[in-house]
């Protein structure tokens, strides 16, 4: 993830890409919360990474504020995301940004990180309203003291009612994002689910890029794994979403890792490979080695939690743990190889 034309970019701006990202989807951007909306932050998170690394490596001596660039590219991702899932938020964004730049006396503004900000025109040097207040208000715009009515019927006056309304209430200008957030909650708009995009056949060449170069990454974490972890991990891969599993097949397609090299990490005990290998017929006889023992194994991966358990002579419910407590180091351990590789 890093560039030789600037090095360390990747440490300063990862705490600003998450935090904003984390900031604009309300997400926890943890790799074990597997809500749909943090799901679709963490595939945010990798695409601005995407265009950061694309960036960096082709002109990234020219760039003198990396934390700033890196926000200015984190607000356009989340913007162009948030825009595609909630067309009905969007709309309503537009018409709000109108008002408020051709309505004398208020403005919006691009801050310094590349955020956009709205308040009266001499607000433009304030900070922002705290998160608490503006989530308060939102969560309960009754607060607002005025009567509403319906979103197509306002006219310019109601318009500049309802923001002196926002605005004094607050008593500081408020992010862009946040004001959509609380007319929206205000005027009840909800955007319908969209329906799922087809998947694509064929990655795009950065994105295939990125992939392979964090399933090596995660190879290399796995080098000094307890046997049961690897156990837990290799023979039934955890997926995207908790039902999803992984693909063992990718450590081979990205080239991190022979067949045979997987079978040495995990060195399968001939007591064990009896327990695997009487469970998935046809039942083939020891081959007496660790490598032969994967390969006799690999077309019935992944295995059930249940016959993992058999194997390592403990409960299912182990199994799931120690798969958990192996997902949670490796990614500890890739983040901190993403910065001892710059």
């Amino acid at each position: 993830m890093s560039s030789p034309s600037v090095p360390g970019w990747f440490e300063v701006a990862a705490p600003v890409v998450s935090g904003i990202v984390a900031n604009k989807f309300r997400v926890s951007l943890a790799i074990d919360d597997y809500r749909q909306e943090n799901q679709d932050a963490l595939n945010v998170v990798q695409n601005i990474y995407l265009e950061l690394t694309k960036t960096f490596r082709e002109r990234g001596e020219g760039i003198r504020d990396v934390k700033s660039y890196a926000a200015k590219v984190s607000y356009t991702e989340c913007m162009e995301s948030l825009r595609r899932k909630y067309p009905g938020r969007t709309q309503l964004k537009n018409k709000i940004r109108y008002f408020l730049t051709h309505e004398p006396g208020f403005a919006v503004w691009e801050t310094r990180l590349g955020e956009f900000h709205c308040g009266y025109a001499g607000w433009t040097a304030k900070e922002a309203a705290s998160g608490a207040s503006v989530n308060a208000l939102a969560a309960d715009p009754s607060k607002i003291p005025m009567r509403i009515k319906a979103l197509d019927s306002m006219k310019a006056a109601d318009w500049r009612n309802l923001a002196d309304s926002i605005f004094e209430f607050l008593g500081d200008p408020v992010e862009l994002d946040h004001m959509v957030a609380i007319i929206g909650s205000l005027f009840r708009i909800k955007d319908p689910p969209g329906e799922a995009p087809e998947p694509s056949v064929t990655p795009r060449p950065d994105h295939q890029l990125y992939l392979n170069e964090m399933i090596k990454r995660l190879w290399e974490t796995l080098q000094d794994f307890e046997h049961r972890w690897l156990m837990a991990f290799l023979l039934n891969m955890p997926g995207y979403t908790k039902e999803a599993r992984g693909e063992i097949e990718v450590f081979e397609k990205c080239g991190a890792a022979s067949r045979a090299e997987i079978g040495r990490l995990l060195a399968l005990s001939g007591k064990e490979y009896g327990f695997l290998a009487d469970a998935t017929p046809p039942a083939a006889a020891d081959p007496g080695f660790a490598e032969g023992r994967m390969e006799m194994l690999w077309p019935h991966l992944p295995l059930e939690d249940i016959l993992i358990a058999n194997a390592l002579g403990c409960e299912k419910q182990q199994v799931i743990n120690l798969r958990a407590v192996a997902h949670q180091k490796a990614a500890k351990r890739m983040r901190e190889l993403s910065l001892e590789k710059k």
